[in-house]
């Protein structure tokens, strides 16, 4: 098993899901002005899914579902360091512009090992 799969299996179930949730909703929200009649036509040729603003939105999209996972990652990796999961978890969320999981990797509790002598 690879480092990344060992914290991957960190992130819980219901993250993924979310992530899974949210990217997928956000898309069909967006698809689904794009494709409104008249939205984005030039010269009666529809120019949806070539337009830039659309694929902006699809970048967007991809980074909300990876600040999902990552405060999903903190929730884990938190609980497995013994460090307070909850707190870290809401403030993760609540600090704007990803400061808040910026702030956790930066004051995180190193990993408890067991001693080898014991």
């Amino acid at each position: 098993m690879s480092r990344f799969d060992r914290e991957w299996a960190l992130v819980p179930d219901a993250a993924r899901w979310t992530a899974a949730l949210v990217c997928l909703a956000v898309t069909a929200l967006t698809g689904s002005l794009f494709l409104l009649p008249g939205f984005l036509e030039r010269d009666g040729k529809a120019i949806a899914l070539a337009s830039p603003l659309f694929l902006l939105t699809l970048v967007g999209v991809a980074f909300l579902g990876a600040y999902v996972l990552l405060v999903g990652y903190v929730w884990g990796d938190a609980r497995r360091r013994g460090m307070n999961h909850v707190l870290w978890t809401l403030l993760a969320i609540f600090i704007p512009n990803a400061i808040g999981i910026i702030l956790y990797f930066i004051l995180r509790d190193p990993v408890a090992v067991p001693c080898p002598s014991c």
